[in-house]
C-alpha cells in the first residue's frame, strides 16, 4: 500500500507540473484551468486515507491515463501529427477568414473590439 501512496504522490507532482505549464486563456481570464487542475490533483491524489488498495489502484490508473492526455494536449501532439493544409487554413471562398478571426480575438482581448451591434456584419466587413 505504501508503494501505491508513493506513486500517487508522484502523480500529484506531475499533475502540478503540467498544470503550471498550462497556458492562460486570454478570452476567459477569470477561469484558470491551471488552478482547477491543481485543485483536482490535490483532492484526488493527496487524500489522507483511501478505502482500499483497489480504490488506490483505480485512482492511480485513471490518473496516469488522464495525465498522459493532458500532456498530449499541452504538447500539441495532434496538431504536430496532423498539420492543417492551406486549403483548410485559407479557404478559397474567403482566404483571410481565419486571419480576420484571429485579429478579432486579439481586439477582444486587448479591449479594442468594435462597439456592440451587428457583430457578424462588422466581422465580415472588417
Amino acid at each position: 500500500m505504501s508503494v501505491l501512496l508513493a506513486e500517487l504522490k508522484v502523480l500529484h507532482r506531475n499533475y502540478n507540473r503540467v498544470a503550471s505549464k498550462w497556458p492562460i486563456d486570454r478570452l476567459r481570464p477569470t477561469y484558470n484551468l491551471s488552478e482547477s487542475l491543481k485543485q483536482y490533483a490535490e483532492e484526488r491524489f493527496n487524500k489522507k486515507a483511501y478505502d482500499s488498495k483497489e480504490e488506490m489502484q483505480t485512482i492511480l490508473d485513471n490518473g496516469k491515463s488522464n495525465l498522459a492526455s493532458l500532456e498530449r494536449i499541452l504538447n500539441n501532439d495532434a496538431k504536430n501529427k496532423y498539420p492543417l493544409s492551406s486549403r483548410i487554413t485559407s479557404p478559397s471562398s474567403d482566404p483571410k477568414y481565419y486571419s480576420k478571426l484571429i485579429d478579432h480575438v486579439e481586439d477582444v482581448v486587448s479591449g479594442k473590439a468594435r462597439k456592440p451591434g451587428n457583430w457578424f456584419i462588422n466581422f465580415l466587413s472588417g
